[in-house]
């Protein structure tokens, strides 16, 4: 078997492995990187199968990886696709409460918002949330214009060739089926197309997101983490299709609501933001991007645990939607993509640490607000590497 050496390995080809690798190569140049993905083409799991939204930074609790890198990452994310030409809107969003309760929640969510550093969010009335979108409804709504969209796909595809550029390598349908580490560097014995090969590494990055935990203990047998994979259904419609039907181009949300049997680590519920509408771009003949006419719905899901479940109907994503947006019929839409997300198992936060025996041995596991805080994920974990 032939046997390389370089400098970082990083597993996972999904925008935490490749925005890892892009931020490496711009602080560390000379050092070797090679991403390695098991999968045949680049972000096949999680990182392409979302609703692209990038996330202002609102929900998460103050002091958390989450909360920090999501609004550092959200300022990123729209100055590095400026550059780079990838198509990404500041669409804004509403958050919609429908009665007193939710009206009080999502005042809890700005001042939240507020103390993360989210900017420009406000409470608005009925009135004002129907100026921003006529066919939604509502009591109140919390506006945040510092969410958006993003073409993920392209943002990958873009990560990729700076990448290359940049001299890093990355391999696909490369799947790692061991570590061994030692007291400094680790060896990796890759799969690659029915051929083996080892790769001896100075430094390990776990970005392999739905398998982080099995990669995890190959490294170290009592990785602490443990993750459960959550599967969401998206449809979409056609907002041209009728006159109430018609948005113009925000995402909307309703107020979240607990997981039930799902905590954090210091047993407090997990929420979900719900199934909501997000907008999506459409490419003209000039190859530019706009917003289009087809909105994204969902996701709508659940944990994947074993129990063989039939798949959601239209009427499920309108039951989900009729308080919010009581225009839109089962007839309305039609079946778009199944998603899938990593989920941590009573732990609510990114993690990005070393591996407690193996230092050189670094953990990334994101759920979302991931993509949207790739680039300050991947900042804090080439500074992991440097210290």
């Amino acid at each position: 078997m032939e046997s390389v050496d370089i400098d970082i390995a990083i597993i996972g080809g999904g925008v935490t492995g490749l925005a890892t690798a892009y931020k490496a190569l711009e602080a560390m140049p000379g050092k070797s990187v090679a991403v390695f993905e098991k999968n045949l083409f680049l972000a096949e799991e999680q990182s392409g199968r979302n609703s692209g939204v990038v996330h202002g930074g609102i929900y998460y609790r103050r002091g958390s990886k989450k909360a920090t890198n999501c609004v550092l990452g959200n300022r990123e994310l729209y100055s590095f696709c400026a550059d780079n030409e990838v198509a990404i809107a500041q669409t804004g969003k509403t958050i919609v409460a429908m009665n007193e309760d939710e009206k009080r929640m999502l005042g809890s969510l700005l001042e939240n918002g507020k103390r993360n550093g989210v900017s420009g969010l406000e409470l608005i009335s009925r009135e004002e949330m129907q100026r921003l979108e006529p066919n939604v409804d509502g009591l109140c709504a919390l506006y945040s214009p510092t969410t958006g969209i993003i073409d993920a796909a392209a943002y990958v595809k873009t990560l990729e060739k700076l990448v290359k550029k940049r001299g890093g390598m990355i391999f696909t349908d490369a799947e790692v089926e061991t570590i061994s580490p030692a007291e400094d560097r680790a060896t990796l014995r890759i799969k690659q197309r029915g051929e083996e090969y080892y790769v001896m590494a100075n430094y390990i990055v776990n970005a392999a997101g739905l398998h982080a935990e099995k990669i995890g203990r190959m490294i170290n047998p009592d990785f602490f983490y443990k993750t459960q994979a959550w599967q969401g259904e998206y449809m979409t419609f056609n907002s041209n299709r009728r006159t109430e039907l018609a948005m113009q181009g925000l995402n909307v949300y309703p107020t979240p609501k607990i997981i039930e049997g799902l905590f954090d680590e210091n047993g407090n519920p997990k929420i979900t933001l719900g199934t909501h509408l997000t907008p999506t771009f459409e490419y003209g003949a000039d190859e530019k991007a706009r917003i289009g006419k087809m909105v994204l719905v969902g996701p709508k899901g659940y944990m994947l645990d074993g129990t063989i479940r039939k798949p959601l109907t239209r009427g499920d994503f309108v039951k989900d939607l009729k308080r919010i947006y009581p225009n839109l019929r089962t007839s309305d839409l039609q079946r778009e993509m199944v998603g899938i997300q990593v989920k941590l198992i009573d732990y609510d936060d990114f993690v990005l640490e070393k591996d407690h025996r193996f230092p050189y041995c670094i953990h990334a596991i994101a759920d979302s607000p991931g993509l949207t805080a790739s680039l300050a994920n991947a900042k804090e974990i080439v500074g992991l590497m440097k210290r």
